[in-house]
Parts: structure tokens; sequence; C-alpha cells
């Protein structure tokens, strides 16, 4: 792949931060994006000391917004750091993609809105993820609205 191609795919992408080092496209499947981040250095949420000292790497898959019929999965390198100050490891954050999440934020936010345009079981019907995905989400985004620990939606609602 030419560093022309990673270019382009990298602002196709549009994700800030990050920049796309390979891409596989598999039959049935979808696209594969292979990114990394552009950063040589994280902050440990601890103490709030810059830190480039590299602990580990970690690699993991999430799901983004299809590129026209296509799938579109994100292969990242999610690094781990090593405090100078405190010398604990931490996992550095990545602005696009919510903790223990394997779905990118603007993937979660189509969701929402194709559900408030719709109900849950029509837009999981179009693939993007499963049911019990659209409802977490759902509850996740009424109670950043308001505030609530607990959410129960009414049944009809996304029947």
């Amino acid at each position: 792949m030419t560093s022309k191609n990673i270019k382009i795919l990298t602002q196709l992408l549009n994700l800030e931060g990050v920049k796309v080092v390979s891409h596989h496209q598999y039959k049935g499947i979808g696209v594969i994006l292979k990114i990394e981040s552009i950063k040589t250095e994280s902050i440990c949420p601890r103490c709030g000391t810059k830190s480039n000292r590299l602990h580990q790497n970690h690699r993991y898959t999430i799901k983004d917004l299809p590129l026209g019929e296509q799938e579109v999965f994100l292969e990242i390198n999610k690094r781990q750091f090593k405090c100078e100050k405190c010398k604990k490891p931490f996992t550095e954050k990545l602005d696009f993609v919510d903790r223990r999440r394997k779905y990118t934020k603007r993937l979660a936010n189509k969701i929402i809105q194709q559900v408030i345009d719709s109900d849950i079981h029509s837009v999981a019907k179009k693939g993007y993820v499963t049911t019990a995905i659209y409802r977490e989400n759902v509850k996740r985004c009424i109670k950043k609205l308001i505030g609530r620990k607990t959410i129960i939606l009414k049944k009809t609602w996304y029947r």
C-alpha cells in the first residue's frame, strides 16, 4: 500500500489523533483498517504526568460506521504506558471510543439517532449491532441526558 493511499484512508476515516497503517478487505465481513495513535505519549490518569515509556501493547477490534455497503472495523493498537512518577501502568485514552466498548462513539450516536426516528428492532435489522447493544446505547444516552442511575424503558417503545 502506498503512503498516498494510507493518507487518503486516514482522511476518509476522519478520526482525530490516529492514522491508518494498513487495510484489508474480507469478502462477507467488510473492511478492517489497522490504525494507531500518532501521539508518542499519554497522560497518567492518577497524577497527570506525561509519559512516553511504553509498557505493553494491546490489539483489539471495534466496529465503526459503514463505508457505503461495507462494514468497517478498526484494529487498534491500544498502548499501555508506565508512569515515571507513580510507577504504575495506565492505558492510553482514545477519544473516539468509550471505555470497554466494542464500537466507536460516532456509531453509537448514529444508533441513537436511528432509534429516535424508528424503533430498536427495525434499526437492529439493518445489522450495525445487536438489539441488546441498541438498548444499552439508548439507556446510556438517557442516563447522560437526565443524570439518573437506573432507567427502565417501556417495552412498547423498543418492540
